[in-house]
């Protein structure tokens, strides 16, 4: 997350909160988060106002302070340009208390102390982007006024004006004129507007479909994905469903892939794999966690259902059906859908046959689910014995032209089964293609009910 919008303030100027108060809500990406306290203060002024888009993270949204005296200041204050990134606790140590106490207290006079190397996680981002961007050991500013030993904006601005500052930006100039100039005249054309006349409407993009814009592109440019496809006959699997509907007990054919996906990495456990971009190296997980895609009015999103293959499938239905609902209202917390070892996409409640789903980052696979077909196929004697049922399907059109008598006699019977068809897209990083395959061998008997459940 780099940015997002400002839903809601829960609180008013002048009321006092305590650590752990809900301050405001904030539409990220992918949902609504609450933001914290995180100390004790007086609310002061609102400075992002309900409803503003793109607010950039570490950006200034209100004024606080420890002092009801210093509320007096707040109206007054500004907050300058260079101070436009703080952390939310600066302007609790800076503003406006230092204007209160700036006649009797010299800046440099105020209780500070040296930097040292100890507290460098606690500085506010923005200071740390500042040390990270001029390479700068936070020893190397003269003084740290913030609470604890911390650098604030302030200590840094102080040190801006010194020499030393100056001799190391003299060796970070920015691009000269020349060269921006240059940069700029490579830039491609952009693209075409619509012919005089054309209708169209703008719809802004949500943060969402920022997201899954960035994410997708990224995958489709730098994954190496391959495919994998294979059918699974679920007779037994939708009487046993009905078995369970007539007890009770309610659940989607979605429900049962997820279990049986679960199952399955549990035997293909190279499957349940994630990539790490950053070490170049894939990441075998424990434990399986199930990502399911959910569309929502915004775009997709991937609530997570963890430890999928521990679950029951009537737990698995109720915890779905719940992550679906919250997902859509945008009540998903971010734990609930940051992460997952395996994702399924599946559409086949649209009537699609099948698909070729793209890779979810860090995900080294995803399943795309296909809708169930009824459909002949040619069962032979030997497979008419074999308890499971094995089949071997064809498209109907065969048909046009054959005597259906002629199929009953000596080389097999000609019956109807429900077929779904299944579809794994991974990374070639990560996986092999005889991992995929096995992986999905194990899915298709556990899916035609082969295996134990």
């Amino acid at each position: 997350m780099t940015s997002g919008t400002l839903t809601k303030w829960h609180v008013k100027p002048g009321q006092k909160l305590s650590a752990g108060d809900v301050l405001c809500s904030v539409q990220t990406d992918k949902a609504v988060v609450d933001m914290d306290t995180q100390e004790d203060m007086i609310f002061g002024r609102v400075l992002i106002q309900e409803g503003t888009e793109d607010v950039k993270l570490g950006e200034v949204i209100a004024l606080v302070c420890d002092d009801e005296a210093d509320l007096n200041d707040m109206d007054s204050y500004e907050v300058p340009k260079s101070e436009s990134s703080p952390s939310e606790e600066a302007p609790a140590e800076e503003v406006p208390q230092k204007q209160a106490h700036a006649e009797q207290t010299p800046p440099q006079t105020q209780a500070s102390q040296k930097p040292t190397s100890d507290f460098k996680y606690m500085d506010p981002p923005s200071v740390r982007s500042f040390l990270e961007t001029y390479n700068i050991d936070r020893t190397q500013i003269p003084t740290a006024s913030g609470k604890g030993g911390r650098i604030t904006k302030q200590d840094v601005v102080q040190f801006q004006q010194t020499d030393a500052f100056k001799n190391i930006a003299q060796k970070k100039k920015p691009a000269t004129a020349a060269e921006g100039k240059k940069a700029t005249e490579t830039k491609p054309a952009p693209a075409a507007r619509p012919q005089a006349g054309a209708t169209y409407t703008d719809i802004p993009a949500t943060p969402t479909r920022k997201i899954i814009a960035s994410r997708l592109l990224e995958s489709k440019q730098q994954l190496p994905h391959f495919f994998m496809s294979t059918e699974a006959r679920i007779d037994k699997l939708l009487a046993y469903r009905e078995h369970l509907k007539q007890q009770n007990v309610k659940a989607s054919l979605n429900d049962f892939i997820i279990k049986m996906s679960a199952r399955a990495l549990e035997q293909v456990p190279q499957c349940n794999a994630t990539f790490n971009s950053k070490t170049g190296q894939h990441e075998q997980q424990s434990q399986i966690d199930i990502s399911i895609a959910v569309a929502t009015e915004g775009g997709l999103i991937t609530p997570i259902v963890k430890s999928a293959n521990t679950k029951p499938v009537p737990q698995i239905a109720a915890t779905v059906k719940d992550l679906a609902t919250r997902a859509r209202s945008g009540g998903l917390k971010p734990e609930e859908f940051q992460g997952g070892t395996f994702c399924i996409s599946n559409l086949g409640m649209f009537g699609i046959k099948n698909f070729e789903a793209v890779i979810n980052p860090p995900h080294a696979l995803i399943l795309s689910v296909g809708g169930s077909e009824k459909r002949p196929y040619l069962e032979t004697q030997q497979e008419g014995n074999d308890q499971y049922g094995f089949s071997q399907s064809f498209d109907l059109s065969v048909l046009d032209n054959v005597d259906p008598e002629a199929l009953n006699s000596g080389n097999g019977e000609l019956k109807t089964a429900t077929f779904v068809t299944l579809t794994v897209s991974a990374d070639a990083r990560a996986v092999d293609g005889q991992d995929v395959a096995q992986y999905l061998g194990v899915l298709k008997d556990l899916l035609e009910m082969r295996s134990y459940v």
